[in-house]
């Protein structure tokens, strides 16, 4: 099969993804399948790049395009690029506010017109605004206007096969007269890659890691990871955390790995005397190995969202129970603690989400999600055939 991806932007280790995308991609080559990717609207140049990423004995064709650029120009260096391609399918990976700022974009209308003759796949990473109760109406009514256009652009372009993240995804496609399969997200952070013990032990001593490094058993530690959302009552998830710490004997600290953006958590581990460290931006082989010296991984993704985050599939990549607030009405017990997640009520809590570390189930999405891309030609051609 010979597949190209089109995504907003394709900047390693800032682009959610367009991380997704080279994970994906990179699957397929180790298969034997012809792969390239364009990053439509790239925020991260301020020029055109053309690139081959090079894994193993693997090539990935790449083209980025700045976001920086009209529409006029953006549409016609991709739609030059892919005839040259010549795709079999092209995955379109919707990402509404990564093309467009307003998650309006209508030059994505044009896709088959413009580029040529291929068969067309989407994966909905995002639908629309405003679903939740407490939106504004700004919201509610930005919404509507995309819900109303990715109805346009399923029938206008009529793609072959439509992939999605969760069930809620699932059914509100469905409602826009869009059928399409549940496909889970993985985490962007390979598991595998430890990187060098120098930048390692670099790294540690800079950020003051090794106050904890070289003594776990006398601290609980509590992880964040990328984007901190505004979260149903974050503090007194912690506040949990604190009194589980001191009833244990052991100090509080929280671990802040990556960009950090987001709600002030370095303000909340003063008010509990905790202590607090902070990475910063790290390479993927770091954040892997920071990641693996806590305990509990705090997500700001409601339940019904979890299917998508990126973080809290790392966390439990790893065996790293997750943790979320008592007040998060979407969480369901039966379904979620199998995995590793727990709605944490009380200090009790804390420590019964501790004790599963290690112990859950742990599933591997990227090869799941890597062979339901590897099946699109078989699968369409079954599906075709009389």
């Amino acid at each position: 099969m010979k597949i190209l991806f089109i995504c907003p932007g394709l900047e390693p280790g800032k682009d959610g993804v367009g991380d997704y995308v080279s994970r994906i991609a990179i699957n397929l080559l180790k298969e034997s399948h012809v792969v390239g990717a364009i990053a439509l609207h790239d925020p991260f140049i301020s020029e055109i790049i053309k690139e081959k990423r090079i894994s193993g004995k693997n090539v990935l064709q790449v083209l980025r395009i700045p976001s920086e650029y009209n529409t006029t120009k953006r549409m016609k260096t991709a739609a030059d690029w892919t005839r040259r391609f010549e795709p079999e399918w092209v995955s379109l990976q919707y990402v509404g506010f990564g093309f467009n700022k307003y998650g309006l974009p209508l030059e994505l209308l044009n896709l088959r017109k413009k580029f040529g003759d291929f068969k067309l796949h989407i994966m909905f990473h995002e639908l629309w605004c405003g679903t939740p109760r407490e939106s504004k109406i700004k919201e509610k009514i930005l919404g509507t206007l995309q819900q109303i256009f990715i109805k346009r652009m399923a029938a206008s372009l009529k793609p072959e096969e439509v992939f999605t993240n969760t069930y809620t995804s699932l059914k509100n496609l469905k409602k826009v007269g869009v059928d399409s399969k549940l496909t889970p997200v993985f985490s962007n952070i390979p598991i595998e890659e430890k990187g060098s013990d120098k930048h390692w032990n670099q790294m540690v001593k800079e950020k003051g890691l090794d106050q904890f490094s070289t003594n776990k058993e006398g601290w609980l530690i509590i992880g964040f990871f990328g984007t901190v959302y505004s979260y149903m009552n974050l503090k007194k998830l912690l506040v949990h955390a604190a009194i589980a710490a001191s009833d244990a004997g052991r100090k509080l600290g929280i671990l802040s790995i990556g960009h950090s953006r987001g709600q002030e958590i370095a303000k909340m581990a003063r008010e509990f005397q905790a202590s607090y460290w902070q990475t910063g931006i790290l390479p993927s082989s770091l954040v892997n190995r920071a990641m693996q010296l806590v305990d509990l991984g705090v997500v700001t993704t409601r339940c019904d969202g979890l299917n998508k985050s990126g973080s809290a599939l790392a966390w439990l990549e790893r065996g790293i129970p997750v943790i979320i607030s008592e007040e998060d009405e979407t969480y369901n017990k039966e379904e979620m603690e199998i995995l590793g997640v727990y709605q944490v009520c009380s200090a009790k809590d804390v420590w019964s989400s501790y004790s599963s570390k290690g112990e859950f189930k742990i599933h591997n999405n990227l090869k799941e999600t890597s062979e339901a891309y590897a099946r699109l030609e078989s699968q369409y051609k079954s599906n075709f055939s009389y």
